[in-house]
């Protein structure tokens, strides 16, 4: 065996299937696989940051926790046994957000609904059913206004809301998710959407795909990220270097 071998398998790992069930990707994460790793990371990518944005309410940190927490959960796979992998996922950037949470801001009440403040009437003029030619840009605008909505909701409102209204995950999906009761959960999204505001919290299925949305250049930043960090994990290297002893 060459003692200078790479810290990653790369002569190894084959391209991630898109049909390939979390199961496989996780088998085959266990034994070295970076591919395995980025086809949980497309699969997820949205999905997670969405989780971490609805904590931190910044995009950036929300990409800083999203890179955490996938080397967290890679690194240590050993520790998931069994169940639902992307509620196991979405649970160590739950975490990881509101670490980072605690030490960038103030305690404040977050279940406390009458921390929330309106946004201007003039808000809702971009409600007009009739988006002729400017379709597009409309659904864009709409989705710029329903996010600055979402941030200003105190924290526990904003998860939930973003869970059930953008991720459409069932109530007990997102109970298990938080770790909350589904009766919870039920209240929370009933008075977040009054926080928002019924007629806006209606048009999400318009533009649902563009809120938070994390695709493209931004996904493939992500991606190379992770891969990059993976490359310099004791613990990843040591897997690498076993599997290239066989």
């Amino acid at each position: 065996m060459n003692e200078t071998a790479i810290a990653i398998r790369t002569d190894t790992e084959r391209p991630s299937n898109p049909v390939d069930s979390d199961e496989v990707l996780v088998d085959r994460i266990r034994m070295g696989d970076l591919a395995a790793c980025e086809g949980i990371m497309r699969r997820y990518n949205r999905r997670l940051f969405r989780i971490a944005r609805s904590v931190v309410a910044d995009d950036h940190l929300a990409e800083d926790v999203l890179q955490e927490s996938y080397i967290r959960a890679f690194t240590k796979i050993d520790s998931f046994q069994s169940g639902n992998f992307p509620a196991w996922l979405g649970r160590i950037v739950l975490n990881e957000a509101r670490m980072l949470l605690r030490k960038r801001r103030r305690e404040t009440s977050v279940d406390d609904p009458e921390s929330y403040i309106a946004a201007p009437t003039n808000r809702m003029t971009i409600m007009n059913e009739s988006y002729g030619p400017f379709h597009a840009t409309a659904n864009a605008e709409l989705a710029g206004h329903l996010e600055q909505a979402i941030d200003r909701l105190p924290e526990n409102f904003r998860s939930v809301f973003v869970l059930r209204a953008v991720e459409q995950l069932s109530v007990n999906e997102t109970a298990r998710m938080l770790a909350l009761p589904e009766a919870t959960v039920k209240t929370r999204f009933h008075r977040a959407r009054k926080m928002i505001g019924d007629a806006m919290a209606k048009r999400m299925d318009i533009c649902r795909a563009d809120v938070f949305e994390f695709a493209g250049r931004r996904c493939d930043r992500m991606v190379e990220k992770v891969r990059s960090a993976l490359g310099q994990c004791p613990r990843w290297n040591t897997r690498a270097k076993a599997g290239r002893s066989d």
